[in-house]
């Protein structure tokens, strides 16, 4: 993973990467720097979204953060005391806390914020508030470019980057001056003064300033001032197109500490230059009167940064200027590593675009300061790329879903008119039938009453043809041969026991001999059903006679 800082100036723009993974995050792997064409003719903006679109096509957007900042100058910087050191807690307040101090309305306003230090359970914060259309704007311009960048911060906290220990939370210091009003002010002026320091960016567009008090952060200023005011006094100076102006600008600029020796020309350009240095020494002068009434500070150093801090002599005539010493900074020391080729060039001029970078690779100790929040909220790039894998799927689907809705709500208002009609025909059917319940479980019912009354007059019907139990009997006694002479004697019989039960028969009784038996079994073979007649177990035998027993069915239904 990398984030890369992109840093848009006058005529040029910066990108620097930073790695963002693993031990080495924070380490400078690489920088780039495109040239703008400085002449006022070209179209400006044009060049600048071609330029942005060839560096978007040298990345990886998966493994790719890209950050980019909000010029300063529309950005509103105030260092405010909170009583409490959550950062949920102070971007919550934050409006409120700024409502009286910045000209914007809130509702049209993103706010963040910078924890500089805590002091016990209160924080010093840097409160930052930014139009919503500087947002816009700026998300706009790389948007055109093929650029969707994950954090849009303040340049001046962008450039901060480059002095402090971003990787380490905010610095934890005893509780001192606990009010934050003219009490605590009043005390400030009353002890030393502690020692601070300066840092000037100065760009060809604007100079970035930061002022610091031993190593917090109080003061992060815009001042309208920067190498084009040079550009433009060299095109008169020496009646030279501005182009030209630009690049004596870069290459030639100088100013002398003393004449002596010096040509004619030589000194027409020195004076030319310095001449318009003054006017960035009167805002500085200004900015340090006011901070060290603040914040009672002593300011001892000035570090110099930006294309044009490599004017040549421009540290020494700011120190006379400013009596404070200014000196060209070395900030890539302050880096994990530093894997690019180094002059001393390109240590001016990247500061910010690495600063940019840094500020992409912050963790939620010391988290980054972003103004993507709200209306400007990242949406989630892996969702919007699955939506365009399957939205024709998707869209599919949908018109499926409606379809199906469609069809269950027409075929629902099909059912309760087919419902409301049948309902109708049974209570049209119950009525005639006097039946109380005219609903579809009523006639259920009286249906399941008429059968079964049916089947009941079928099985009476059935009972009509039934042959009974005497009429069985009275065949039977037709067909047994009493009276007749069997086996030579006169067949008589002593029935002991008959028992017809349904189908079933049993007899036993007792006769003359066995020819009898014989008999008695043909006759009752006559009536039973067909091969139905079994002997049976007669009881003890009397003397004189010999018993009988026969089980049989009998046909009871025609």
């Amino acid at each position: 993973m990398k984030s890369v800082g992109i840093d848009i100036g006058s005529f040029s723009i910066k990108v620097a990467e930073v790695d963002a993974s693993g031990k080495s995050a924070g380490a400078v792997l690489a920088f780039h720097e495109h040239a703008i064409n400085p002449d006022p003719r070209a179209d400006r903006q044009l060049e600048i979204v071609e330029v942005l679109r060839n560096i978007a096509a040298q990345y990886d957007r998966s493994s790719t953060r890209f950050v980019v900042g909000v010029p300063q100058h529309e950005v509103s910087a105030r260092l405010k005391k909170f009583p409490f050191k959550e950062r949920t807690k102070i971007l919550k307040a934050l409006a409120f806390e700024l409502e009286d101090e910045i000209p914007l309305d809130p509702d049209d306003t993103i706010f963040e914020a910078k924890i500089c230090e805590t002091l016990g359970e209160s924080a010093n914060v840097l409160a930052l508030a930014c139009p919503s259309e500087s947002v816009g704007a700026t998300l706009e311009k790389f948007k055109d470019g093929g650029l969707d960048p994950e954090v849009v911060t303040a340049e001046g906290l962008a450039l901060a980057n480059v002095f402090e220990r971003w990787n380490l939370p905010p610095p934890q210091l005893p509780p001192t001056v606990t009010d934050d009003g003219d009490d605590a002010k009043t005390v400030r002026m009353l002890q030393p003064p502690s020692e601070g320091r300066l840092v000037l960016s100065i760009g060809h567009g604007r100079t970035l300033l930061l002022a610091y008090q031993e190593s917090t952060l109080i003061a992060v200023r815009s001042i309208l001032w920067g190498g084009v005011e040079i550009a433009d006094a060299l095109a008169r100076t020496f009646n030279v197109p501005y182009a030209e102006a630009v690049r004596i600008l870069q290459k030639k600029s100088f100013i002398l500490l003393n004449s002596v020796g010096a040509s004619r020309d030589q000194i027409v350009l020195s004076t030319c230059v310095s001449k318009e240095v003054d006017n960035l020494v009167r805002e500085v002068r200004l900015t340090v009167l006011d901070l060290k009434t603040d914040f009672n500070v002593d300011f001892k150093a000035i570090d110099l940064l930006g294309g044009v801090s490599q004017i040549q002599n421009l540290g020494p005539y700011l120190t006379q200027s400013l009596e404070i010493p200014a000196n060209a900074y070395h900030h890539f020391p302050n880096h994990k590593a530093v894997r690019i080729e180094t002059s001393t060039a390109i240590e001016a001029v990247s500061a910010l675009a690495i600063g940019l970078a840094v500020e992409g690779v912050k963790k939620p100790r010391n988290p980054a300061c972003n103004f993507r929040k709200g209306e400007f909220a990242r949406q989630n790039k892996t969702m919007q790329e699955m939506w365009e894998r399957w939205r024709p799927a998707m869209t599919a689907l949908g018109i499926a879903y409606l379809l199906f809705i469609a069809f269950a709500v027409a075929r629902d208002f099909v059912t309760d008119g087919l419902v409301e009609a049948g309902d109708g025909a049974i209570a049209s059917v119950a009525q005639p039938l006097g039946l109380k319940r005219r609903t579809l479980s009523g006639v259920e019912a009286h249906v399941r009453d008429t059968r079964k009354k049916i089947q009941a007059r079928r099985t009476l019907a059935k009972l009509d043809d039934y042959v009974s139990a005497l009429d069985v009997l009275q065949s039977l006694v037709r067909e047994m041969p009493v009276g007749k002479n069997v086996g030579g004697a006169s067949a008589r019989m002593d029935i002991k026991r008959l028992n017809i039960d349904n189908d079933e028969g049993f007899i036993e009784g007792r006769v003359a001999n066995e020819a009898q038996v014989s008999a008695v079994r043909a006759a009752i073979e006559k009536i039973a059903a067909p091969k139905s007649v079994r002997e049976g177990k007669p009881t003890a035998p009397r003397p004189g006679a010999v018993p009988f027993a026969f089980e049989f069915k009998v046909k009871r239904l025609p």
